[in-house]
């Protein structure tokens, strides 16, 4: 009997197959080399996995990944928000702190230090423009600290299983609010701050005296006070939202015989004759009544 040949071909093309693929991956796998991994998977089969659960030194190719996922999630238009918040400036002076908030703006740099990596950062945002803007407005002092507020993120500036050979050479630190990737100042070149936002606020401090803007305080790190206060009375203004939160009766306190004393509900035309015993001084209630 004599063999049909379509099968023996068919066996020996998958062999040939097999034994080139099998090179390709030792090529592959060569190549990546101990400081990398690899892992390749035909539908539900791992055809090769060198080094899959090691850490390793993110390749650029994850930043393909956070790109499209940043895209998604924040979209195309968005814009990171750097700004200053503090009480309004009464003669050019702001009474208390002013707060540097960081929106996450990763490329946030001053002119005056050099970016010291291989490849600079390009389409940076310059901090500049917000100092000149505060000149622009009239401020001559801050009556108070520059404090950097970076609660945007949490306090995780880099994970510890990094190194040194990585920790601020490959990666980090990373914060809300960081200027010049968290490098001291021109002043010191290569050193960087153990507090991001402070080391931020430091930078704009600088920024400011330059400009002719003093400071009384110093830099700090924190988060910026809530906006919101309780009040009795209604407050209005351009920059004010106001929203009731409670309402209470007013109480007529008087002796057990005077004429209104049995009456369960009494009007303000009812009293507008009558004596009151006030509190000193300015307050909510009084200017109510």
């Amino acid at each position: 009997f004599r063999r049909h040949p379509t099968p023996l071909a068919e066996r020996a093309a998958e062999q040939a197959a097999a034994d080139a693929l099998a090179a390709q991956q030792t090529e592959l796998v060569d190549l990546v080399g101990d400081g990398s991994c690899v892992r390749i998977v035909a539908g539900d089969t791992v055809v090769t996995d060198e080094g899959s659960g090691v850490a390793v030194i993110p390749a650029s190719n994850q930043k393909l990944l956070v790109a499209a996922v940043a895209l998604h999630v924040l979209g195309p238009d968005h814009r990171y928000r750097t700004e200053l918040q503090s009480a309004r400036p009464f003669g050019g002076v702001v009474p208390g702190n002013v707060y540097l908030v960081g929106g996450g703006d990763p490329v946030l740099r001053t002119a005056d230090v050099a970016d010291p990596q291989q490849y600079p950062a390009f389409n940076t945002t310059a901090l500049e423009p917000l100092a000149d803007q505060l000149v622009a407005l009239g401020v001559t002092a801050i009556e108070g600290d520059v404090v950097g507020d970076g609660a945007r993120y949490d306090d995780e500036f880099w994970l510890d299983e990094w190194g040194p050979e990585i920790v601020r050479i490959e990666a980090g630190p990373y914060d809300a609010l960081l200027v010049n990737d968290g490098l001291i100042g021109a002043s010191s070149p290569g050193n960087y701050g153990l507090d991001p936002s402070r080391t931020a606020a430091a930078t704009f401090v600088d920024l400011l005296l330059a400009r002719g803007i003093t400071v009384t305080g110093g830099a700090g790190s924190g988060p910026t006070p809530s906006d919101v206060e309780l009040t009795t009375h209604r407050v209005t203004g351009p920059d004010v939202e106001w929203r009731r939160i409670l309402v209470e009766p007013l109480v007529l306190a008087v002796p057990p015989t005077h004429p209104l004393a049995h009456r369960d509900e009494v009007a303000l035309a009812d009293v507008a004759d009558e004596p009151f015993v006030m509190r000193r001084g300015p307050s909510g209630m009084r200017t109510q009544t």
